[in-house]
């Protein structure tokens, strides 16, 4: 339950613990397997071309342009390929071992007050312990980069609409985490927070706050920090690039899935398995008793969340289930609640 305003001294012991538990969820032997199939090898092959002098802006494989995705993972992989002193497992999959690690700190920020420290502890342990959020971050997938971005910039909004924080600060937040999303993989990161959030202010009448001179901003800072690549891009002469990365691979994608096809009902399925075990316990937490008002509104908020997400890749042509990661912290909501009470 919510209860009092907790500690800070608290709060920093719960987020030191969760930092130290995700560290050995995820960089133990990070790198004792080799590159797994599909894309492992292929995403390390452009990481080590840009590493021996082919540029921070065109990624390519094997000398070819490779245009699948945009740049922020090459960027943070040659990041961590410096630190490491070398390209290899390991430095390939830091980058999404902190960003897994990231999204357990971010998701006890966001359940903290709404319902106290437990069962805030509680969701970012089962998030961190949900088996696809564990192997995206041992393993080098955008999709990850995506969910994350997403989680980072509900939060950001959810401080403005529920705890009155700045509301400029707030929405220029938001609109920076989804723009680091669009810089991982394209509009999708534009996609999936705007989704929760206006169906959030929807269910609880206050669409009017997603309008106003601060979530313009924000959104003018979404679109802001991609803007430099993109341009980039352009005075390059690499207007193919952009076209491929940003509108085949991820809009035409959507709308005509041209790989990856897949029946309505595939999410109905793969929820199960890649939110598991945690998956089975969240639907028990739509007649969960003994909640106050501010946990009914955070478990709305995950429903919500849930079937924003669900809806959005259903309706496309391609089909994914790593594409369903984002919706992964609200089934650690609603899972907590249920374990909370146990």
């Amino acid at each position: 339950m919510s209860g009092s305003r907790p500690s800070r001294s608290g709060i920093r012991r719960d987020l030191l613990l969760l930092a130290a538990g995700a560290s050995v969820l995820y960089l133990v032997s990070l790198g004792a397997r080799d590159l797994w199939q599909p894309n492992e090898p292929t995403y390390g092959q452009a990481v080590a071309e840009m590493s021996r002098g082919g540029g921070w802006l065109v990624p390519t494989v094997n000398g070819a342009t490779f245009a699948e995705k945009p740049p922020l993972y090459f960027w943070a992989a040659l990041v961590s390929a410096r630190l490491l002193r070398g390209v290899g497992e390991t430095s390939l999959r830091l980058p999404l071992a902190a960003a897994g690690a990231a999204g357990a700190i971010l998701l006890y920020l966001m359940v903290l007050p709404y319902a106290g420290r437990g069962r805030a502890r509680i969701a970012a342990a089962l998030l961190a312990t949900t088996e696809a959020w564990f192997w995206n971050s041992r393993a080098v997938q955008m999709d990850l980069l995506v969910a994350v971005s997403t989680l980072a910039s509900v939060l950001a909004v959810l401080r403005v609409v529920d705890g009155g924080a700045p509301a400029l600060r707030g929405w220029a937040l938001g609109g920076l985490a989804a723009g680091l999303g669009f810089l991982a993989k394209g509009p999708v990161a534009w996609a999936c927070p705007a989704l929760v959030l206006l169906a959030y202010l929807g269910a609880t009448r206050r669409l009017g706050a997603a309008l106003g001179a601060a979530p313009l901003a924000g959104a003018a800072v979404a679109f802001a920090v991609p803007l430099p690549w993109a341009s980039a891009l352009l005075a390059a002469g690499q207007a193919d690039f952009l076209r491929e990365a940003i509108l085949r691979q991820s809009a035409t994608r959507y709308v005509r899935g041209f790989d990856h096809p897949g029946p309505w009902w595939y999410y109905l399925y793969y929820y199960w398995i890649d939110f598991a075990p945690w998956s089975w316990f969240a639907p028990l937490a739509a007649r969960m008793a003994g909640r106050d008002e501010k946990e009914r509104r955070l478990d709305l908020l995950a429903w919500l969340w849930l079937a924003a997400v669900l809806v959005f890749f259903s309706l496309s042509s391609s089909k994914r289930s790593a594409y369903m990661l984002p919706a992964a912290p609200a089934v650690a909501i609603l899972a907590s609640g249920l374990a909370d009470r146990l």
